[in-house]
């Protein structure tokens, strides 16, 4: 490790159905929390996914995938008025967070406490 540059572990979380994760899409990750948080923040589906740079019929297929995945609407859709995050959606998005903020903490205390091993 280079003297004065603190080495840190980057934490992707991705929520899968089942063992292992080969040959199954994802059910949430941070794709899926964001386009959430942007819904909840711009009451637009369509402002979220212009916002993340994304086509609104991929948009939508990700949440509706999200959404057949868990059994219930993670959005209010109000048609020409916008769509909303539901409270189940607010909730999903807030324990993923919360998972992901764990992992990482996790991860860089073990981090460094194999560093510190290695200097003994």
């Amino acid at each position: 490790m280079m003297k004065g540059e603190e080495l840190v572990v980057r934490v992707k979380v991705t929520l899968h159905q089942g063992e292992g994760d080969e040959g199954h899409t994802p059910a949430m990750g941070r794709g899926v929390a964001r386009l959430c948080e942007l819904v909840d923040e711009t009451g637009s589906l369509n402002k979220a996914a212009k916002e993340m740079g994304m086509a609104y019929s991929k948009a939508w297929r990700i949440m509706k995938r999200a959404e057949d995945f868990f059994g219930f609407p993670l959005l209010d859709r109000n048609g020409p008025k916008g769509s909303n995050l539901t409270e189940k959606g607010k909730w999903l998005v807030g324990a993923y967070r919360e998972v992901e903020r764990a992992a990482r903490k996790a991860s860089n205390e073990k981090l460094q406490e194999l560093l510190r091993e290695a200097q003994q």
